[in-house]
């Protein structure tokens, strides 16, 4: 009876929280996810993004105050994610997220980075029940965090490494 409580604990202390709410282990390497960029033409690939950086993706609704309000909290600390990349993500029209660029004047941001899932791949490798959603990654782009309900700059900073 000793060895099955030894076991017991000596296994479940090796299969502790080193998943998040989502499935996703942490450790787990970026997802590739193509994003249309907002000139309808050119898109760019989550997994190819600047060696070093560390990166943040931001899963929006451009007409969401929570995800407005998140945004200008991150914009608001900018100069504090000088080496990340943040990748702003929606599913809404080009027309809506548009919108949202000018808002918030996203395309003057050097290590911004915001277009459309058309493929749904976030929304389905995530399990996105809400808006905002994001997920942090190392600059090794290996999973750091989920906030699968929106959070705020500091505690983003707080996460990345």
């Amino acid at each position: 009876m000793k060895w099955l409580v030894i076991l017991f604990f000596v296994f479940f202390s090796c299969c502790k929280d080193d998943l998040n709410k989502v499935g996703q282990r942490r450790g787990e390497q970026i997802p590739a996810i193509d994003l249309l960029l907002l000139d309808s033409i050119s898109i760019i690939n989550t997994a190819n993004l600047k060696a070093g950086n560390s990166v943040v993706l931001f899963f929006f609704d451009p007409t969401c105050p929570h995800c407005q309000v998140e945004t200008k909290s991150i914009l608001s600390k900018l100069s504090l994610f000088k080496s990340t990349e943040i990748c702003f993500i929606s599913i809404a029209s080009l027309e809506d997220v548009r919108w949202f660029q000018k808002k918030f004047k996203i395309d003057e941001k050097e290590n911004i980075h915001l277009g459309i899932d058309t493929a749904l791949t976030y929304v389905n490798f995530f399990g996105v029940k809400s808006v905002p959603h994001n997920t942090v990654y190392s600059s090794d782009k290996k999973l750091v965090a989920v906030f699968p309900y929106g959070t705020d700059a500091d505690q983003l900073l707080s996460v990345i490494k």
